[in-house]
């Protein structure tokens, strides 16, 4: 679409600079992009394979509190732009999260959790200030990785059985 604007936008403004030049050249452009246009369109809508191929789809990067790693790194997204959204939303962990998606445009959609569990803080980790603030619930602790939440009377030494990674800190509850 951005494509035919711009081919519309080109074509026309040479005519309207310099009366001198033509307008039929400029018409079958447009004619052509404006043809060209309404057949992509009414064929990717009668086939979904097409519709994939030129729109995307949509993916899931949050189920459950817990980040879908494999997925975040096929559609290059990073934790801190996802966190950033997720604070733009006002949340304060990744437990208030049920399901987060990524539709095709780029653009997040999110179903919030009806009762917030514990889960990954997703305030920077230089806002200490704040950090302390966030009530930490006791004998919970999220990868830090991905989020998945443990039961543990203390840090857990074991890996992750989500992701694999060995680092956890406290799940944090939400602010009241």
């Amino acid at each position: 679409e951005l494509a035919g604007l711009v081919s519309i936008a080109v074509s026309i403004g040479i005519p309207l600079l310099s009366p001198d030049r033509g307008l039929l050249a400029p018409v079958a452009i447009v004619a052509t992009v404006v043809v060209l246009h309404r057949f992509v369109t009414r064929w990717a809508a009668q086939r979904p394979t097409a519709e994939r191929l030129l729109q995307g789809t949509v993916t899931t990067v949050v189920v459950d509190g817990v980040l879908q790693l494999p997925i975040m790194e096929r559609v290059v997204l990073s934790r801190e732009r996802l966190f950033a959204q997720l604070r733009g939303d006002s949340l304060e962990h990744l437990g208030q999260v049920k399901r987060l998606y990524m539709e095709a445009n780029g653009t997040f959609s999110m179903v919030e959790a009806d009762e917030p569990t514990p889960g990954l803080s997703i305030v920077p980790g230089w806002d200490k200030d704040f950090r302390a603030l966030q009530p930490v619930a006791e004998g919970k602790f999220a990868c830090v990785a991905c989020g998945q939440v443990e039961d543990a009377p203390q840090k857990p030494s074991e890996k992750c059985p989500h992701c694999g990674a060995q680092e956890w800190h406290p799940a944090v509850e939400v602010l009241k």
